[in-house]
C-alpha cells in the first residue's frame, strides 16, 4: 500500500511540475488560468488537491483494484503531499 501511495503522489508532484509555465503543460495553465480556484487548485495549481483528479487517474490506469484501496491510497497521497509541503514552507531557524 506504501508504494502505491508513493507512486500516485510522485505521478501527481510530476504533473504539478509540468504545469509550470516554460514547461510541456504550462500553456494548458494559461488557457484555463480564467477558471475560479474551486477548478484551479484540483487540475493543476496545488499538488495537495490534485491527488483527488490526477492521483485518482494515476490509481485507476495503475492499479485499478477495488474502491477501498483507491480511496485510502488517494487520502495518503494527499496526506503525504501535505506533509512535503509543510517541511517545504517551514522556517528552519
Amino acid at each position: 500500500m506504501i508504494e502505491k501511495i508513493l507512486i500516485t503522489s510522485f505521478c501527481v508532484f510530476f504533473l504539478y511540475g509540468a504545469f509550470q509555465p516554460h514547461m510541456i503543460f504550462g500553456k494548458i495553465r494559461v488557457w484555463f488560468a480564467s477558471l475560479n480556484d474551486f477548478y484551479q487548485k484540483p487540475l493543476f495549481s496545488c499538488y495537495i488537491c490534485m491527488c483527488s483528479t490526477w492521483g485518482s487517474l494515476a490509481y485507476w490506469l495503475l492499479f485499478g483494484n477495488s474502491w477501498q484501496e483507491w480511496l485510502t491510497t488517494i487520502v495518503g497521497a494527499a496526506g503525504f503531499n501535505t506533509i512535503v509541503f509543510i517541511l517545504s514552507v517551514r522556517d528552519f531557524d
